[in-house]
């Protein structure tokens, strides 16, 4: 059964690998900024310790927030296993 409009998902080989360059590299750039952002709250959460005692429990919680996206950047960037060892069969 066809549907009028609706076009086939099969697409070449060539094309399939451009997808998934643009997917890593969409991956990477949202692993950069979220790791910079990481760094910065982590950063200025520390220096800003160091200035208000007062408020070093909500300054903790905000380094921890800080780690847990340094975390996510680096599982941002990683790859799979399989797709390391199909690169190193070609």
């Amino acid at each position: 059964m066809e549907f009028r409009g609706v076009e086939s998902r099969r697409s070449a080989p060539a094309e399939r690998e451009r997808e998934q360059r643009a997917a890593a590299l969409r991956r990477r750039t949202t692993s950069i900024r979220v790791g910079a952002l990481g760094l910065v709250l982590l950063f200025a959460s520390s220096i800003a310790t160091v200035l208000f005692v007062s408020a070093i429990v909500v300054l903790l919680a905000l380094m921890l927030v800080a780690v847990g996206l340094i975390v996510v950047a680096f599982l941002l960037i990683r790859t799979p296993a399989t797709s390391v060892l199909d690169s190193l069969t070609r």
